[in-house]
């Protein structure tokens, strides 16, 4: 089954995202962990106008968000200037992480986002999130739900999709929808929350 996100999915969403990338394994402590997978989550979800899950009505196990045109975004708590202040605050009200880290974490985002746009601005239409519980993987859940984008995108006269992926993902999903390589750059933001080298790739499809 899929269908339109809801706002009572967004806890299993973190927790798909959790399961995917593994934040408590590489952000201590604990409570750190689950601010930054909320953060990553939520303010994904502010940046859309397109959100979709797949699973069965007792439980969800992958979505898509992304954004189609200028359609109006999810509101989140993280929306607009007033959230981004409200999620400088909570980090930095986070009791038992070093200042030093949390300082380390906001700097990490900021970087992210400078290094991705040199490599591609922003295009009418992206995926902003975009994960499949690993236990429902080779089911052809992310297939579906990416197929629903696309076409989504179509339908409203969008004349490309981007995204960003890393050098864990599948990159051979994305290329069989026709996704090619824009450019690459370095991810603090990635190799803070997963650990991994934080390499990270643009992909376009040109509609």
């Amino acid at each position: 089954m899929i269908r339109n996100y809801r706002d009572t999915d967004l806890r299993t969403c973190m927790q798909i995202v959790n399961r995917v990338w593994a934040f408590d394994e590489n952000l201590h402590p604990p409570n750190l962990a689950d601010l930054a997978t909320k953060l990553y989550t939520a303010t994904s979800l502010a940046g859309s106008d397109f959100a979709i899950v797949i699973g069965d009505e007792d439980q969800v196990c992958g979505f898509l968000f992304g954004k189609a045109g200028a359609r109006d975004h999810y509101k989140t708590e993280y929306s607009g200037f007033a959230g981004s202040l409200r999620a400088l605050g909570q980090m930095l009200a986070l009791r038992g992480a070093r200042l030093r880290r949390k300082l380390s974490l906001v700097s990490a985002s900021a970087q992210h986002q400078r290094n991705r746009n040199r490599v591609a601005p922003p295009a009418d239409c992206e995926v902003t999130l975009f994960a499949v519980d690993p236990d429902a993987q080779g089911r052809g859940h992310g297939r579906t739900l990416m197929t629903r984008f696309v076409d989504h995108c179509r339908e409203v006269g969008g004349s490309r999709i981007t995204l960003e992926t890393d050098t864990e993902s599948n990159i051979g999903f994305y290329e069989h929808f026709g996704f090619r390589v824009l450019g690459e750059f370095y991810s603090p933001l990635l190799e803070e929350f997963t650990g991994t080298a934080g390499n990270s790739y643009v992909y376009e499809l040109v509609l």
